[in-house]
């Protein structure tokens, strides 16, 4: 999946994806966040993630940038 925001002057911009397998006895095993613009921007696994079935992710740009991000996750 990818998620991207444009830029705005002096501000940050900032996002919160939540992933949720559907299978609870699945969980997952691997997640790659990559940065497409190779920027600034600062991607963090904020709840879950490896050995749960769900992962919340915040996405945060440089002060007056944008961001593009592919997220993938494996389970």
């Amino acid at each position: 999946m990818n998620f991207a925001k444009s830029a705005i002057p002096l501000f940050k911009r900032s996002q919160e994806v939540y992933f949720d397998y559907p299978i609870n006895d699945r969980e997952i095993k691997g997640i790659a966040i990559i940065d497409l613009d190779d920027g600034m921007a600062e991607p963090s696994i904020t709840s879950g993630g490896l050995g749960f079935s769900f992962a919340k992710v915040k996405l945060k740009s440089e002060r007056g940038s944008g961001y593009n991000f592919r997220i993938e996750i494996y389970a």
